[in-house]
């Protein structure tokens, strides 16, 4: 079988995954770099020094859910020290990066280079390239709230339905679990589904949906 490099470049996600994994190369430098706290960084810092301390309780000065991020952090913290963070939410927005260049290529436009060129919007966007230097909630809500998207038009592509759409409920869920924004998606996914007459996922979705709301109240 002969290599086609015009093929690749067209329609490939090992280039986006290669583009993804140099990003974070060539940005760790600078995370490592990070000995300051921005915005409301001091008091996730602190929640994650509580969780390591064995008591998994939230300050109450914060307004987001925040448990998925704190122990994350809890779990990263405990292996590479708290004061690496910064690297942690490097991850996650290069991941945010992937599947939104991903999602771009899969389903939208098909090129893996107007995929790239479109991600580094996303990533040169001030607020997100903000949030990459800290502890800050917004890039991991983003993380997940993309991830269930590509997820979503998995599943609306009938691509592994079933797995698609634990996979896209189990990321509303984790972004639900850093700010309680996720509960918009899901009800705007329970939305969708009565829209397309999918009964049987409409109505496990209003199972979870009412289920989470209620634990929110």
């Amino acid at each position: 079988m002969k290599f086609h490099y015009s093929n690749l470049t067209k329609d490939s996600s090992f280039v986006i995954l290669i583009f993804s994994l140099a990003l974070f190369f060539v940005i760790y430098p600078l995370s490592r770099m990070v000995n300051f706290m921005q915005n409301d960084d001091w008091v996730y810092y602190k929640i994650v020094e509580t969780f390591l301390s064995g008591f998994a309780t939230i300050d109450p000065y914060i307004s987001a859910t925040f448990y998925g991020q704190a122990y994350m952090g809890t779990v990263f913290a405990k292996y590479f020290g708290i004061g690496n963070l910064p690297i942690l939410t490097l991850i996650l927005s290069v991941c945010s990066v992937y599947f939104f260049a991903e999602t771009i290529r899969k389903f939208f436009i098909k090129s893996t280079v107007w995929s790239i060129v479109l991600s580094l919007f996303l990533l040169f966007n001030p607020f997100f390239a903000y949030s990459i230097w800290g502890f800050m909630t917004e890039n991991y809500f983003l993380v997940f709230f993309i991830a269930s998207l590509y997820f979503i038009e998995r599943f609306n592509h009938s691509e592994h339905e079933v797995v698609s759409f634990v996979f896209a409920n189990t990321t509303i869920l984790l972004s639900y679990s850093v700010r309680q924004f996720g509960l918009v998606t899901m009800a705007s996914l329970l939305l969708w589904l009565c829209l397309k007459r999918r009964f049987w996922y409409m109505f496990i979705e209003l199972f979870i949906f009412s289920f989470v709301f209620k634990a929110t109240m």
